[in-house]
């Protein structure tokens, strides 16, 4: 048996595997301006504060949605060098220099790897305001969304894919000087 055919099986099946990166479409809120100004003082920490829109569900989802964003969030923010942290409840700002990342989800549908056939496309639409953590001001605001799409079969990105997108392009945000 040659092992050419083996060969191209093992990569097939290692392209299939890895499976597709999530695309993040990011739009400026209207009363936003294109960039978000984070001063240099203020981009070595970042506190996220999650917030779900009240006019959808808490299902059981909710929490572990909600801890898979903050480990992700967490992960790639020690990983660049920020001191990290989060706030429950409202948000606010806490006196100490840094960004505070208030994540606000209007809408989002759960799918973790290895259940896209059970439970179907997974998304996110979420608005993410940058800002001050000493005083609260306001450095800017963007609207997040992600899909994945049944083109891309079992494979398309799934939650956790997406919020990383998402978390790499915000934490691209605060350290952009």
């Amino acid at each position: 048996m040659s092992k050419h055919p083996l060969t191209a099986s093992i990569v097939v099946i290692a392209a299939l595997l890895a499976g597709c990166a999530a695309t993040v479409q990011r739009t400026d809120p209207a009363n936003s301006s294109s960039s978000i100004n984070v001063p240099a003082e203020s981009n070595k920490q970042v506190v996220l504060s999650l917030q779900l829109d009240p006019r959808h569900p808490q299902d059981a989802g909710w929490k572990s949605f909600k801890q898979e964003w903050i480990d992700i969030v967490q992960e790639r923010a020690v990983a660049q060098g920020f001191k990290f942290a989060t706030q429950d409840g409202d948000p606010k700002p806490t006196g100490e220099m840094g960004t505070l990342m208030v994540v606000r989800v209007n809408d989002y549908r759960h799918v973790g790897i290895g259940s896209r056939i059970m439970t179907g496309n997974a998304f996110i639409d979420a608005k993410i305001e940058f800002r001050d953590l000493k005083a609260g001001a306001l450095y800017g605001e963007r609207a997040y969304n992600t899909s994945s799409s049944a083109v891309h079969g079992v494979f398309a990105a799934v939650t956790p894919k997406q919020i990383y997108a998402i978390a790499d392009e915000t934490l691209a945000e605060i350290k952009r000087r």
